[in-house]
Order: C-alpha cells, then structure tokens, then sequence
C-alpha cells in the first residue's frame, strides 16, 4: 500500500506491527526528511479471507513475495516499529538469503523474540496488551484497563471488551474490523513466541525506547550479538509509542534519512 508514490531511489518498505495496520506509518509517508517513495505492508487477515501464516519465516516470505510486484532488485530498504521491526528483519534475512542486496534495516523499539520475550497470548494479558496497543497506534485513551478487564466474566470477556471499543466510537471501522484485528494481534504474538532470528550481515539501525531503560538494554545486546558492528544503536528519551509521535518522531526521520543516504555508506555504523 502506497504511503508516499513519489521520491527518488528504492522504496522503503514498512512493515505492520502486530494488529496489522500501517496506520501508524502515515507521518513518516508525508515526512519531507525521506526523499524515496515508501510503502506500506500490511497483514492481508485484516480483510476478509485473509490469509495468516504458520511461522515468521513464512510470512516474511510472503512479504517480500509482495512487495517484489513494486521492487525487484537490489538495494532492498526495510522498516518497522514494534512487532514489524522484527518482520522486517525476517524478510531482510529472507532476501539476503537469496542474494539480494539489502541496503538498510530499521527497527524501531522492537520487542524481544522468542521465549524471552513478553507473549502473552490468552485471556486478560493479550486483551490488555491489545488495548494497550490501540492507544499507542491511535493515540487515544486506553477504553479498559487490566483490572476492568479482568472483572468481566471469562466466558463473554473478548465479546464484552471488542462491544467497549466499538462503542467508544473511536474506531469507526466498524466490530468485523476490530474482530479481525484483534485475531491478527493474537496470531502475531503467537508466531513470535516461536521466532529465533537468525545473524545478518547488512546495515541495521535499532531505535530504541530508552524510557523502558531495562527492555533497551536487552534488545541493544541482542541484535548486537546478530548484528556485531553493522549495528547502530540510538536510545530515545521515551516509551515504545512515543517513537512516531512528536518530538521524537523528528529523530526518527533524520535517522532514516541517514540511514538512506547513499552518500553514508557504512560510516554511520559506529554507535
């Protein structure tokens, strides 16, 4: 999906979070510091008959399938906040793998893969994360909190809290739209419990929330270790939402932007 037609070079290829939107995005399309077109890929089970995958490597593989009907080549550019920072690593392995060059990886604060990592999946915790989830893509309030949600009863909970967010009227897509969502949300979490990325050997810009001090410290030393010194590192004075949001969004644009420039080659590498 089309953030930004215009623009010289590759385009930038950004990948959904884990309820499937590239809604999120939609600052960096329209910012004036990303001078190539950029696209959006979002989780096609967010229509109807959409399809989910098994595993991460096959749903990056079905990724870059997609997005080669807008880019074949090389100098592959990928990016990603939160859960698709970790896709578009995934298709970045995928298509190094194959030969392809990859020129440049973002992750914006992605959360850490695999048993490691925070993935609830069921019950109160995964409701809570995905309301948690839809106030820092949207910027709204949070509709229920965990305690809100925990009192409701087990067997009408998901019914009760997806009725609480379509009444909220601050989705105006409609319940099969935020039905959908929420099961791309789940499935997502799911399939990253499982997910154990692989070393890459390619340029890799981590932005990290340095307002979770503790998650920052454990994602810089984990890509570091897949990524050695083509990592770069920078820490963001805020939360995992306040990466796309003002102020810091004009951080993350510049560091994109130097990320892109060709004229930087590997120089920006050291952090």
């Amino acid at each position: 999906m089309p953030l930004k037609r215009t623009g010289t070079g590759p385009p930038l290829f950004c990948v959904h979070p884990a309820g499937g939107s590239i809604f999120c995005y939609a600052e960096l399309g329209r910012s004036p510091r990303l001078t190539c077109p950029v696209y959006g890929l979002q989780a096609e089970a967010l229509e109807p008959g959409g399809r989910t995958y098994e595993n991460v490597t096959a749903m990056a593989a079905a990724y870059v399938t997609a997005a080669e009907r807008v880019h074949r080549g090389g100098g592959w550019r990928l990016a990603g906040w939160s859960t698709g920072g970790l896709l578009a690593y995934a298709m970045a392995c995928r298509l190094a793998g194959a030969g392809h060059r990859v020129d440049a990886v973002a992750m914006l604060d992605p959360p850490i893969p695999g048993p490691e990592g925070d993935w609830a999946t069921g019950g109160i915790a995964v409701l809570a994360d995905f309301m948690e989830y839809l106030s820092d893509v949207t910027g709204i309030e949070t509709v229920m909190t965990a305690s809100e949600i925990a009192a409701l009863a087990p067997e009408s909970r998901r019914a009760k809290v997806l009725a609480r967010l379509g009444a909220s009227g601050a989705f105006p897509a409609g319940m099969n739209r935020l039905e959908r969502m929420l099961a791309v949300f789940t499935h997502s979490r799911e399939i990253m419990a499982r997910y154990r990325p692989e070393p890459f050997d390619g340029p890799v810009l981590l932005l990290a929330a340095a307002g979770e001090p503790a998650k920052a410290r454990q994602a810089i030393a984990l890509w570091r270790s897949l990524c050695g010194d083509r990592l770069r590192t920078v820490e963001l004075p805020c939360r995992h939402a306040g990466l796309l949001r003002p102020p810091h969004l004009t951080t993350v644009t510049a560091e994109l932007a130097r990320l892109l420039d060709p004229e930087e080659g590997d120089s920006w590498r050291t952090s």
